[in-house]
């Protein structure tokens, strides 16, 4: 079951990355 978590939470945050970036460079100008 750990594997099957993990699996979806990798592609996830894969995805999340850039947006996370995006948020933080804005929060920071």
């Amino acid at each position: 079951m750990e594997r099957l978590h993990k699996a979806p939470w990798r592609s996830q945050k894969r995805s999340l990355y850039p947006c996370t970036r995006i948020i933080q460079f804005h929060s920071t100008s």
